[in-house]
């Protein structure tokens, strides 16, 4: 919370309380969930282009390298979209 509180004061001069932070991050919340959660059958996209990044991710004790991966879809329109693999 002190964190998101000092970005969001860096940023825009203004201070945020944690309560604010915790309803703000709580409503990011829902829209993440909808947006993750998004039916992807009511268009075609006929381009897909995906890659992939490795990170350095601890893993219980250990150190090892792990894929982000992601997927933008281009659809018939040419609109681009971001598609996250689900958890």
């Amino acid at each position: 919370m002190r964190k998101i509180a000092g970005v969001t004061e860096a940023l825009s001069r203004v201070k945020v309380g944690k309560d604010a932070v915790s309803r703000i991050a709580s409503r990011l919340e829902e829209q993440q969930k909808e947006w993750r959660e998004r039916s992807l059958e009511e268009k075609a996209y006929p381009y897909l282009y995906l890659d992939a990044t490795y990170l350095k991710v601890r893993w219980g004790a250990r150190v090892s390298s792990m894929a982000l991966l992601a997927c933008v879809g281009v659809d018939e329109d040419g609109f681009r979209e971001v598609f996250w693999p689900l958890r």
